[in-house]
């Protein structure tokens, strides 16, 4: 199993996206996927320029309590819309837990 699908098999997980910065490579329950990654470009780019030596991690709180997860995957920008309820802090721990075991070089 690669690191996409373990991500996607951890709970309370409602949404991702895996983009490249020109396309989208990847995606599961996403509606208004164009929407979404230009989105997740729009903030990834951001974060890179306030942080110039990189981030872990964005997370964005949602009134709708769908909290959104960034995170850098080398190359690679991945988009995470949390079920409702999940726990963010146990979550955001497991995505970056997978993130550090695996390798997402995709050539």
């Amino acid at each position: 199993m690669n690191g996409l699908e373990k991500i996607g098999r951890i709970k309370g997980i409602q949404e991702l996206i895996l983009t490249d910065g020109s396309r989208v490579i990847n995606t599961r329950g996403t509606k208004n996927v164009d929407r979404k990654a230009r989105a997740l470009l729009c903030c990834s780019g951001n974060a890179g320029q306030i942080s110039r030596s990189g981030y872990q991690y964005l997370f964005f709180e949602r009134e709708n309590r769908a909290h959104l997860f960034v995170f850098p995957v080398g190359t690679y920008t991945l988009g995470i819309i949390q079920e409702k309820g999940a726990d963010s802090m146990v979550l955001a721990q497991q995505v970056a837990a997978v993130l550090k075991e695996c390798d997402f070089n995709m050539n």
